[in-house]
C-alpha cells in the first residue's frame, strides 16, 4: 500500500540565504594566501573613481570559477547572494556585463602576462615539498561554435571538422599543480611551438626540472635537444619520458627480432615490452625507445581462419623513447603516471570549465584560461588544508562537499554570522581547514 508524499508549504520569505555557504571559507583562503595583494602588484589598475578595482574584477572570476561556474553568464545567479557581496566587500555583485569587460581589458600579451605573474606567486607554495618538478605536458582540444580569433579547424575527436582552441598545459607530477596553461589555435602543434612552451619559467628560481613526460605531440627532436641543452647549460639533468609516433621507419623496428619479455599481469591483455636503440631518419644521434605490446585474446565468435589472421596482427604497439637506463617495465610505468595531466585537464574541464569560450577574440580567452588556472591551483591549496581523504577529491567533488552547502548570513549587533547545518557530515573537514587559516 502506497501513501502520496505530505504535501509541504513553500514561502520565498528567507532573507540571507546563501547556496554558497563555502564561499567564507574560500574568500578567506584567498586573503590568507595574499591573492588581493598579488593581483595589485601584477595587474595595471583602473580609474580610482570606476565602481569596481580591477582587482575586485579578476578576483570575482578567479571566485566564480572555483565556485564551479565556467561561464561568466551564470554568474548573473548571484544577483542577490548576500555572502559574496560581503565577503568581498561591495554594496552589490558585478553584473555579468561587467566580468565580460573585465576580460576584455586583458586585450595584449603584456596584460595577460601579468596573470602569469600572479599564477606564479599562487603556484610557488604548492611545490615546496618536492625535490624537483616532474613536468607532464600535454594539449587538449577546445570546440567553439563560431569564429573566435585564433581558432583553426584542426584534429577534434568529437567534431569533426569543427574550429578550435587546442591549448597547452604542463602539470606537475607529485603535488599535481598546474604549472602553465597557454591558448593556441586548433591546429597540430610543430616543434616551435613545443620549444616555445616554457612551462619551467612558472618554476621558483634553482628549482630543477628532473623529469619530462609527454605524448606523440611532443616527441620531437627538437625538444629533446633544448631539453639535452638544459642539461650542459645549469649542470643538471633533465630526464625524459616521451611517447613517439609509430610512422613507417619506427614501425619496421618492431617487426626485427627483439627479445620481447613477457611483463607479470594477471588479467588479459598480455602484455611484453622490449627497447631498442633507434635513430630516426633526420636525428642526428640514436636514443633508446622502449616498445610495448598489449595483445587480447580472440573471442569465441572468431573462426578458425579469422583466428589466424587475428592473431598475426592482434598487438596494439607504442612506443616510448627515454634517456634514462631503467627496465623497460619500469619506464612504462612511469610514462603511465602522465595519467596525472589528463586527470588535470578532465578537472579543468568539468570543475572550472576552461572549454566554456566566452570571448570573440584571443587574449581575452587566453586571459579567462589562465583565470581558471589559478582558480584550480587555489582549490589544491584548499584540499592541503583539509583532512586526507579531501585531498583525494577532484574539483567536481570538493565543490560539492566544501564549497555549495546552503548557509544563512546572520547580521546582529553589526556582526555577521554564517549558520551553517548543524548535523552536516562535512564539519570536521570544515573545521580543519578553518583551524589551518587561523595558525
Amino acid at each position: 500500500m502506497s501513501f502520496p508524499a505530505p504535501q509541504i508549504e513553500e514561502r520565498f520569505d528567507k532573507h540571507g540565504l546563501t547556496a554558497f555557504g563555502g564561499a567564507n571559507l574560500l574568500v578567506d583562503l584567498f586573503d590568507h594566501l595574499g591573492l588581493p595583494q598579488c593581483l595589485e602588484r601584477h595587474l595595471t589598475p583602473k580609474s580610482l573613481w570606476a565602481t569596481y578595482s580591477r582587482t575586485t574584477e579578476v578576483e570575482y572570476l578567479i571566485l566564480k570559477a572555483a565556485l564551479g561556474m565556467g561561464r561568466i553568464v551564470e554568474t548573473a545567479e548571484l544577483k542577490h547572494d548576500p555572502l559574496l557581496a560581503a565577503k568581498l566587500r561591495l554594496k552589490k555583485l558585478p553584473h555579468p556585463a561587467t566580468g565580460y569587460r573585465a576580460l576584455d581589458r586583458f586585450g595584449s600579451r603584456r596584460e595577460v602576462a601579468g596573470l602569469e605573474g600572479v599564477h606564479r606567486e599562487m603556484l610557488h607554495p604548492l611545490l615546496r615539498n618536492c625535490g624537483g618538478a616532474i613536468v607532464d605536458i600535454d594539449n587538449t582540444v577546445e570546440t567553439v561554435h563560431g569564429r573566435q580569433q585564433g581558432t583553426a579547424v584542426g584534429y577534434n575527436p568529437r567534431y569533426h571538422g569543427r574550429r578550435s582552441y587546442q591549448p597547452f598545459v604542463a602539470f606537475e607530477g607529485q603535488s599535481r599543480a598546474l604549472l602553465h596553461a597557454a591558448l593556441r589555435s586548433g591546429k597540430t602543434p610543430n616543434a616551435r611551438e613545443v620549444i616555445r612552451f616554457q612551462a619551467k619559467k612558472q618554476l621558483p628560481e634553482g628549482f630543477p626540472v628532473r623529469f619530462v613526460r609527454g605524448d606523440a605531440h611532443f616527441g620531437t627532436e627538437a625538444l629533446l635537444e633544448e631539453l639535452e641543452a638544459e642539461e650542459r647549460r645549469t649542470g643538471h639533468k633533465v630526464a625524459y619520458a616521451l611517447k613517439l609516433r609509430l610512422n613507417p621507419h619506427l614501425q619496421s623496428q618492431v617487426f626485427k627480432p627483439l627479445a620481447w619479455r613477457r611483463l607479470a599481469s594477471s588479467d588479459e591483455p598480455i602484455i611484453e615490452a622490449a627497447s631498442v636503440t633507434y635513430q630516426a631518419p633526420r636525428w642526428k644521434r640514436s636514443r633508446r625507445v622502449v616498445f610495448i605490446r598489449a595483445q587480447r585474446a580472440p573471442g569465441p565468435s572468431f573462426e578458425p581462419a579469422q583466428r589466424l589472421l587475428f592473431e598475426a596482427s592482434a598487438w596494439e604497439y607504442q612506443a616510448i623513447f627515454t634517456s634514462e637506463d631503467w627496465d623497460e617495465e619500469d619506464v612504462w610505468h612511469f610514462y603511465n603516471q602522465r595519467c596525472t595531466a589528463e586527470n588535470g585537464i578532465k578537472e579543468l574541464k568539468e570543475g572550472l570549465g576552461i572549454d566554456s569560450i566566452g570571448k570573440a577574440t584571443f587574449w581575452p580567452n587566453a586571459a579567462d584560461l589562465l583565470i581558471k588556472g589559478i582558480a584550480y591551483n587555489l582549490l589544491l591549496r584548499l584540499k592541503v588544508l583539509a583532512p586526507a581523504p579531501y585531498r583525494h577529491y577532484t574539483a567536481t567533488r570538493l565543490q560539492r562537499t566544501l564549497l555549495r552547502v546552503p548557509a544563512l548570513l546572520v547580521r546582529h549587533a553589526r556582526r555577521l554570522t554564517l549558520r551553517l547545518p548543524a548535523l552536516w557530515v562535512h564539519r570536521p573537514a570544515w573545521e580543519a581547514v578553518r583551524l589551518a587559516l587561523s595558525t
